[in-house]
């Protein structure tokens, strides 16, 4: 398979065949642990459980 071009995406893609899906995903969420869960350094000195 050959790049035909690349383009910055600002909006709904321009893509005549709707079977061709092209997305980017940039998240900034942080380094989680093998359990799914945040890394316990990031929470060290925040006190849990009282957010409202």
């Amino acid at each position: 398979m050959k790049i035909k071009n690349i383009t910055k995406v600002v909006g709904p893609m321009p893509i005549r065949d709707p079977y061709i899906l092209g997305a980017y995903h940039y998240d900034q969420y942080p380094k989680g642990n093998g359990k799914m869960g945040p890394d316990p350094a990031l929470l060290a000195g925040k006190n849990l459980g009282n957010d409202f």
